[in-house]
């Protein structure tokens, strides 16, 4: 097994030539303070000169050399990892720079489909989506007008021929050499014929390989360079260049000679032919989707990874890639199941991110949403009418408007992308020259780009035809909802409905590739769009209520209930326990602090109103030359959520203010654009806003006193926003900077230097002493308040690294008056919990009150306090310890305090425990058979909130009829009982349809039909695999295959016997033909070939077997719930162990029984007791050093937390019977392996928790090898109350501390059973007289419970129907019959609130 690196707490990084490698080696210590846990860096490749974000990568496999080398970067990770900070590197997979300094892109406009890197580009070099000569769409004009111009020449530099615009060179090809070379020797024919002739020699390998023309193309290079040093030839070639530079037709020639065109930007609004990102022209994508591509570009990633310099990596832009999942999967398997990985995905509302994945999840937009959304107050009405009142009836359509900003986006800026489309869908042929001719080709054209305009996400992610059910459905509403808004589409949209969704199945291989390849570049250019209609564009004209227009938010939502959001993360712990919680980035759109100041804002709708109204009555009545009211609008909320109080903050805040309000203005394309800006009105709106920044002017008194206001209460939101991405479910990351106040604009302003002097200067002088919050808060505007809050938080994160990591979401419920402003919830793991209290809206409280933050009246609100939670708790911000019982009332906890916490609880292990007895197959299902989902994890939750510490289970392994399904008699003690399998886990995971889990319900009864359930589940199981091996590959199969590695050892041979056992109608392997029972290696290997996919089935259900159970067991963890298992010492004759294992086992060479195992007459049975069970080989083990066993129990301890050995006697000496005799009366004891084994077991699988099964008629030998050992043995209140009571091993007053005390076991009648129907009148009376009271039949099993809690035996363990009181009829097993046993069942809702309550008390009372 695997652990994937848990980054515990990031810090994001932005290096350039500002901040380098050697700037943060001695920022190491400070980040380590801070108590970061990782680094999160920018991209660190080589880039454009100058770049100050890293996006721009020009060779993806060197360091930039403006931020250091790569020694540097090896010195920097190792002080990080010395200091405790591992590396999560950002990667840029997505795209390259479009600039002349990227060698591999020069390379291709050199050298064409000849150059080693024309697949790298996603252009018509590299595929056959895009056509014609790549665009260099960098002149400022025609180049026609460029030559004219003199902008563009061509060049002689660095020994080679270059085509220049200003300071931008671009090589040319061999074409214009040989132009170039027929003048220049036009007048000297016998001149550079070694030139010649290698020119010659590289056009003839042109048509070759790559690597063919490379060889000749560099050594006419080499010949070239000679010649142009001989004398003169430079003057010659000189005066050439200036004729062919001032010939404007013989330029244009050479230009028109070469792989590239250079034509104007401003073309690209209607024409493109290579992929950019976005419509950035100068950055190119890339085609990783490629193998040798993805190889390529991955060299330096994967050196890294190797060198453990980074532990993690966060991928660009996964949406622009042609294949997502394919890329993941390339990439996880490239960097291994280690590496933490995580991706740059925006998540419109309700979409979920695609669970076959192999991440860890998103870098933390769609946390930041949920986030932002919370600390919303909801009111949308109130906003809505504001915004109405100020700036005129506006469309409050979201969905409409996201349309119509995409359709802009798409018919002025991308109409060359839908070119594209349509283009390579004509020349496809995917429809006949009469279909086509039977639609209107415009319509046709439209009805594509409309499935880009109208796609509610930002893409889909199909990669195989047909498509899965759920994009399907998808696919089929997006139809629909173009349909009713452009009816005139409707039958080209016809057409391409039923192209996409309804041809596929007719599984024309050829055809279904070309069409998926089509759909895959829609889906390529769907996100794209999204982003430039909504983030870069609507996100700055729908201006009701800016704090939602952020990255990953959604516009039309308003506020965020408590419920949703406890959901939210109850799914995302579920799910994704390791996605980043990030709540600034370098692309959202402003800071964190200036988005907490909106949300303070949303709760003050009234006082908004009135400022806004005080500000736009100002304007109008002083004539002040303003711009237009939405962006007046958008200037108001923008000062107040960005505005510093701290004076030293102001003094660049104009500059930056200007230049942030331009680049709004050109995203949002009304009044001003990035093509044609309008700076006369972009002056209009600056010189507005630094007009409202003026003290001594009229404009600021209206609005400073709201400032005031917003800033406080943001910051209260700000520090409530820290305190819950640190402790909900997910990894906080922390961005540059905003350990302070962050009250940043959108990038680049976000980039800006960061002052890490003040901060650790500020982060040493609290190191030395307390931290007050409360006096922090008082000088809030510094923003040392937060920066301290951070440090506690994170130094507190790490040291419970796991409890978040692992640890349970829960919701807590608050009550009384002021219940909806506050936010609660526990994190639990084993015996540690983390209680988070966050306010919420406090500003309404404040304004009610009126009262500053720390003196709100909380009155009677409070929180819940867990019953299964201990009432001392330590309070991690105040530094204090408190108790709480039933209730926390906030009324004392924040007195005097601001009403932001988190409280500590620290569980002790006990000595002594309690746990329920109840088999897997007995807890309540729809299915006929309790099994590993739902239910399972109920009853764990239900046993936590009991008390009880142990879940003891009946043995886990397959059973069959001929068996009489009792787990004592399994077939294998390696595998799981697939009957166990959840359907309603199956149906989460997509292998089985709602409808079938439906047909597959059966009556609720109190007996486990184990024959009708067998076949039902069979069913199920079958199906579900053949949706399994049908599926696309992905996490949950790659695990499969490493399942099948790992566990071979005995999952090969576990699935042949299964097979074989089958194909021989259920005969045992010892009455198999000879080459089967012997297992003849050829005919095992030729069955394995012919049969590999129902082999592949057996497997595949014990790999769901254990997945389901290693979470059902992960949660028990959670809970400080140990499991117990129950492992029988013996194995089933029948059994693939015994096949598999034959001289392990007494028997004869064939195979058949020498010994059997049993137990000899005794006073209930005369003849004594057969087993049917092989004894062992004990020589045979011991001399492979006990390798079997201990293969055994390690794999139980796999299961288990702690093990009950049955039949422990038998480790010390057994009763052999001749395999000839009919009874077991003439058998012999042989001895054992005694403590030569348990040594083992301890050498190599260290201190092993186990219970020795020490019932019956025991040797003292027996109890002397137990308590060498240190094992605790058994004892059964059932057995005390016989004629030698007193003496009794299993009365009270005889028993050890280290002991497990039962009322019974499951073989055993129920204690009510035991009472009414075989204890005798005098056992009953010495009942009586023991508990020295009147004992009732009718409560006897309480009686019994209370005796075994109170004993001094450590462990407590009391079967289900003990506790319910039930009858003979719950009996488990009754020993010597058959047909009867192992049926009981627990019935819905058996178990109820009463009985966890008293048993909770119980557990209090004895210290259990």
């Amino acid at each position: 097994m695997y652990t994937v690196f848990n980054p515990v707490a990031t810090y994001r990084v932005q290096f350039h030539k500002g901040f380098t490698f050697k700037d943060a080696l001695q920022l190491v210590p400070y980040w380590q303070a801070l108590g970061v846990k990782s680094l999160y860096a920018s991209p660190i490749f080589e880039a454009v000169p100058g770049s100050t974000h890293g996006y721009d990568v020009i060779n993806p496999l060197t360091v930039n050399p403006e931020i250091g080398t790569l020694d540097e970067l090896r010195t920097l990770t190792a002080k990080c990892k010395a200091h405790g900070l591992a590396w999560i590197q950002d990667i840029v997979p997505n795209h390259m720079a479009f600039h002349d300094a990227n060698t591999w892109l020069m390379d291709v406009m050199e050298k064409g489909t000849n150059s080693p890197f024309a697949n790298v580009f996603d252009t018509g070099l590299g595929n056959v989506f895009f056509q014609g000569a790549i665009m260099v769409p960098f002149l400022g004009s025609t180049l026609e007008k460029a030559i004219d111009q003199k902008e563009i020449k061509l060049v002689w530099k660095k020994s080679k021929l270059w085509l220049a615009y200003y300071d931008q060179l671009y090589p040319v090809n061999l074409n214009a050499y040989r132009a170039i070379m027929d003048r220049l020797l036009k007048r000297s024919p016998n001149e550079a014929k070694s030139a010649k002739s290698a020119l010659d020699k590289a056009e003839q390998t042109r048509k070759g390989s790559a690597s063919g023309f490379e060889t000749s193309w560099l050594n006419f290079l080499d010949e070239w360079n000679k010649y142009t040093q001989a004398p003169g030839v430079q003057s010659r070639l000189k005066r050439l260049l200036e004729q062919i530079n001032h010939d404007q037709e013989a330029l244009i020639a050479v230009c028109e000679q070469q792989y590239y065109r250079l034509c104007s930007w401003e073309e690209t609004d209607l024409k493109i032919n290579y992929r950019r990102f976005f419509t950035v022209n100068s950055l190119i994508c890339t085609q990783v989707q490629r193998d040798d591509v993805f190889t390529l570009t991955h060299q330096f990633i994967k050196q890294m990874v190797d060198e453990a310099c980074f532990q993690g990596l966060r991928v660009d832009h996964i949406d622009g890639l042609f294949d997502p999942e394919k890329y993941l999967y390339d990439l996880r398997k490239l960097v291994g199941p280690e590496v933490y990985i995580v991706v740059e995905k925006i998540l419109e509302d309700k979409e979920k991110l695609p669970a076959v994945w192999p991440i860890q999840g998103t870098s933390g937009y769609d946390y930041l949403a949920l986030s932002n959304k919370l600390f919303t107050a909801d009111r949308e009405r109130a906003f809505n009418k504001i915004y109405n009142q100020v700036v005129g009836r506006h469309n409050d359509d979201i969905c409409q408007q996201t349309i119509e900003k995409k359709s802009y986006i798409l018919h002025q800026h991308m109409q060359g992308e839908a070119a594209n489309l349509f283009e390579f869908f004509r020349r496809s042929k995917f429809l006949s020259d009469v279909e086509l001719e039977s639609l209107d080709v415009t319509l046709l054209k439209e009805a594509i780009s409309s499935i880009l305009i109208f796609c509610p996400v930002y893409r889909f992610y199909g990669n195989s035809f047909p498509l899965e059910s759920s994009e399907r459905k998808q696919l089929k509403a997006l139809f629909q909802a173009i349909r009713a808004n452009k009816p005139n589409l409707i039958a080209a949209l016809d057409v391409l409905e039923e192209l996409l969704l309804t041809v596929p199945k007719n599984n024309n291989k050829r055809f279904n590739e070309r069409l998926l390849y089509f759909y895959q570049r829609l889906m390529q250019f769907s996100g794209p769009l999204m982003a430039k209609g909504v983030e870069d564009t609507l996100m700055y004209t729908y201006n009701r209520f800016i704090g939602h227009n952020e990255v990953g938010s959604s516009l039309s939502t308003f506020g965020f209930s408590k419920k949703a959001f406890h959901m939210e993360m109850e799914e995302r712990q579920r799910h994704w326990p390791l996605a980043m919680n990030g709540t600034a980035t370098h692309d959202t759109k402003r800071g964190e602090d200036a988005r907490a100041r909106l949300q303070a804002l949303s709760c003050l709708p009234k006082k908004w109103q009135t400022t806004v109204s005080n500000l736009e009555n100002a304007v109008k009545s002083r004539q002040i030359v303003v711009p237009e009211v939405n962006d007046r609008y958008f200037i108001y909320q923008t000062l107040l959520a960005t505005y510093p109080l701290i004076e030293e903050e102001r003094e660049d805040y104009p500059t930056r203010l200007s230049a942030y309000l331009e680049k709004a203005l050109r995203e949002g394309k009304v009044h001003s654009d990035w093509a044609e800006p309008d700076q006369e009105y972009e002056e209009k709106c600056i010189n507005f806003a630094l007009s409202m920044l003026d003290e001594e002017a009229g404009l600021w008194p209206l609005w400073a006193s709201l400032l005031e206001e917003v800033d406080r209460y943001g910051m209260l939101n700000s520090l409530g926003q820290v305190l819950l991405k640190t402790t909900a479910p997910g990894v906080p990351d922390f961005y540059q900077g905003a350990e302070y106040q962050d009250l940043s604009f959108v990038d680049p302003d976000n980039r800006r230097k960061v002052d890490y002097k003040l901060r650790y200067r500020f982060l040493k002088s609290i190191e030395k002493k307390d931290i007050d919050l409360l006096t922090y808060w008082r000088e809030h505007p510094n923003g040392n308040i937060k920066m301290a809050m951070i440090v506690k938080l994170l130094h507190y994160r790490s040291q419970h690294a796991k409890l978040f990591e692992q640890g349970l979401y829960l919701p807590l419920k608050v009550r009384g008056r002021y219940r909806n402003h506050i936010l609660a919830f526990c994190r639990r793991f084993g015996q540690q919990w983390s209680i988070a209290i966050i306010p919420l809206y406090i500003a309404e409280l404040c304004i009610d009150q009126a009262c500053p933050i720390e003196d709100i009246n909380w009155k009677d609100t409070r929180i819940d306090w867990p019953e299964d939670i201990p009432i001392d708790f330590v309070d991690v911000l105040n530094n204090e310890n408190g108790q709480v019982e039933r209730a926390l009332h906030l009324a004392d906890l924040f007195r005097n305090r601001l009403p932001l916490t988190v409280l500590h609880v620290n569980g002790s292990e006990k000595t002594r425990a309690a746990g329920i007895l109840l088999s897997l197959t007995s807890l309540p299902s729809a299915f006929g058979i309790g099994d590993l989902g739902p239910e399972a994890q109920r009853f764990a939750s239900q046993l936590s909130r009991a008390g009880q510490r142990f879940w003891q289970l009946l043995p886990l392994n397959p059973t069959g009829a001929k068996e009489y399904y009792s787990p004592y008699s399994a077939y294998s003690v390696f595998a799981g009982n697939p009957i166990l399998i959840s359907p309603e886990v199956l149906v989460q995971k997509g292998l089985l349809t709602v409808k079938e889990l439906a047909d597959a319900r059966l009556p609720m009864h109190s007996q486990v039909s184990y024959d009708e359930v067998s076949a039902s589940k069979q069913k199920l199981l079958h199906a579900a695999f053949l949706r399994f091996i049908e599926g696309k590959r992905n996490s949950y199969q790659e695990g499969f295959e490493r399942f099948m590695r790992t566990e071979r050892d005995w999952l090969d041979d576990f699935a042949m016997y299964l097979l074989l056992k089958k194909q021989q109608e259920g005969q045992p392997w010892y009455k198999w033909p000879d080459k089967l029972k012997l297992r003849d290696r050829q005919t095992l290997a030729d069955l394995a070939k012919k049969y590999k996919v129902d082999l592949l089935e057996l497997k595949w259900q014990q790999y769901e077997f254990f997945n389901e159970w290693k979470v059902l067991k992960a949660q028990c963890e959670a809970l400080s719930i140990q499991l117990l298992g129950d492992l029988p010492i013996y194995v089933n004759y029948d059994s693939v162990d015994v096949w598999t294992n034959r001289h392990l086992f007494n028997l004869g060479e064939n195979g058949n029984l020498r010994g059997v195992a049993g137990v000899p007459p005794d006073y209930f049975n005369a003849e004594g007791q057969l087993w049917g069970m092989p004894t062992f080989n004990w020589k045979a083990h011991e001399q492979e050093k006990y390798a079997w066993w201990l293969t055994r129990f390690k794999k139980n301890l796999e299961w288990y937390h702690s093990i009950r050995l049955d039949h422990f006697r038998a480790f010390y000496d057994y009763w052999e019977v001749p395999a000839s005799k009919e009874n077991a009366v003439e058998g012999t004891w042989k001895i054992g392996p005694r403590e030569k084994l348990f040594k083992l077991v301890k050498e190599k699988l260290g201190a092993v928790a186990l219970i020795a099964e020490d019932l019956g008629d025991i040797s003292p030998g027996v109890y002397k090898l137990r308590d060498r050992l240190g094992l605790p043995g058994m004892r059964v209140l059932q057995f005390a109350f016989g004629e030698d009571a007193p003496y009794s091993l299993h009365i009270p007053h005889q028993y050890s501390i280290n002991s497990v005390v039962y009322t019974g076991t499951h073989d055993n009648n129920t204690v009510v059973g035991w009472y009414q129907e075989e204890l005798d009148r005098a056992g009953k009376d010495r009942l009586q007289y023991y508990q020295g009271h009147k004992v009732k039949g009718a409560n006897i099993h309480e009686e019994m419970i209370r005796m075994a809690y109170a004993s001094v035996a450590k462990l407590a363990i009391i079967p289900m129907q003990d506790v319910l009181g039930l009858g003979k009829e719950a009996r488990m097993n009754t020993p010597a019959t058959t047909g009867i046993n192992w049926k009981w069942r627990l019935l819905d809702n058996q178990f109820r609130l009463k009985h966890i309550k008293w048993l909770r008390e119980l557990a209090k009372t004895y210290a259990r």
